[in-house]
């Protein structure tokens, strides 16, 4: 049921990164982490009731858990000893490289229940494609344009954005649906510029449209929308900008608003209404995954802090930080309440990422 990634803080690589698929499917500006150590918050209580476990990486200096199913199994991407990034899993805590295009760069974006994962791999020209990997193998999703990324995967298909030819990434995106076994992958009906976020098992998408091209503001372009059987409905604004970043199988969404003063506040939509999320007073929540008990995960930008909502109406907490570590986000989260995300130390000259399960 997946979605975009919120701040990327180790991403393939700058260069990939700079195409315009991954651009596209990461509207949330880059947060880049201040080095210090992150004050501990006297006001949000602590979700002391999770324990964080630092998962294994492939020896490199960054890693990061992207995705986890409702069998606890994980889904991220680490950073290997011969400087290049790899999609992974965990199973039971023991790490898995899975297969990559041509042994070029690779990252995970989501895993479903039946262990399918889908994310993104580099070719030997220097190009993101859309990949799914099942039971070990990789298969390129059939999708056209020249860059592309699956970010989203359930019983009911995969979904992801590419770019077709052109000089502005944003007036170049398209969203797409693929179920395995279809030969192409089918371009989502929907306005120029727009992306997908999200698939639930009923097979309705969330994604994002450009929907104010004059507006400066990265968040302020953008509205975010649902797709079902050929059908877009717009999901409303708080004041601004709306970026979803999932969806679970009761078509809650979730995801980040852009209001006055640019402030970010997070967001659910539910029963056809859309609402702000408890912040305690903060102004740079995101809201980044749920389950479909309405448990909801994300990050505090301020702090640099994952954050867990026990229930839309609930306050926000802060999820504990691994020993030695100093800032964190919280990505997904299954169905049992297990959190997964990442987590950072530095060390007075670089950063170093690991990945990490709260339960």
């Amino acid at each position: 049921m997946r979605r975009s990634l919120v701040a990327g803080l180790m991403m393939v690589t700058s260069a990939a990164l700079a195409g315009p698929a991954a651009g596209a499917s990461d509207p949330v500006p880059p947060r880049t982490p201040s080095p210090r150590t992150a004050a501990p918050d006297t006001t949000t209580p602590a979700a002391a009731v999770l324990t964080p476990t630092v998962l294994p990486g492939l020896g490199g200096s960054s890693a990061s858990a992207a995705a986890v199913n409702d069998s606890g199994v994980v889904a991220g991407t680490a950073l290997a000893t011969d400087g290049r990034y790899y999609a992974v899993q965990w199973t039971g805590g023991r790490i898995t490289r899975l297969p990559a295009l041509g042994g070029a760069e690779c990252q995970a974006r989501d895993i479903d229940n039946s262990g399918r994962i889908v994310g993104g791999c580099m070719t030997a020209a220097g190009t993101f494609k859309p990949v799914m990997w099942d039971g070990g193998r990789l298969t390129r999703i059939p999708a056209p344009g020249d860059f592309g990324m699956a970010v989203a995967t359930s019983k009911a298909g995969i979904v992801g954005t590419y770019n077709v030819p052109g000089d502005d990434p944003f007036q170049t995106r398209r969203a797409f649906l693929w179920r395995p076994g279809q030969a192409s992958a089918r371009t989502i009906t929907a306005p120029i510029g727009a992306s997908a976020e999200g698939i639930n098992d009923s097979g309705r998408v969330v994604g994002t449209m450009r929907w104010l091209w004059a507006d400066p503001s990265p968040l302020g372009q953008y509205r975010a929308w649902t797709w079902s059987a050929g059908r877009q409905t717009q999901l409303g604004t708080l004041g601004g900008g709306t970026t979803p970043n999932d969806i679970n199988n009761a078509g809650q969404v979730v995801g980040t608003s852009i209001v006055t003063g640019s402030r970010l506040v997070p967001f659910i939509w539910s029963s056809g209404r859309l609402r702000a999320l408890p912040t305690g007073g903060r102004n740079s929540l995101t809201a980044q995954a749920l389950n479909d008990g309405g448990v909801i995960v994300g990050t505090d930008g301020s702090q640099e802090r994952a954050i867990r909502w026990a229930s839309p109406s609930s306050p926000v907490t802060y999820l504990p930080q691994p020993s030695g570590t100093m800032l964190s986000q919280g990505q997904d989260v299954n169905r049992a309440g297990t959190v997964v995300g990442m987590a950072g130390s530095y060390d007075g000259s670089a950063f170093r990422f690991v990945a990490v399960v709260w339960k």
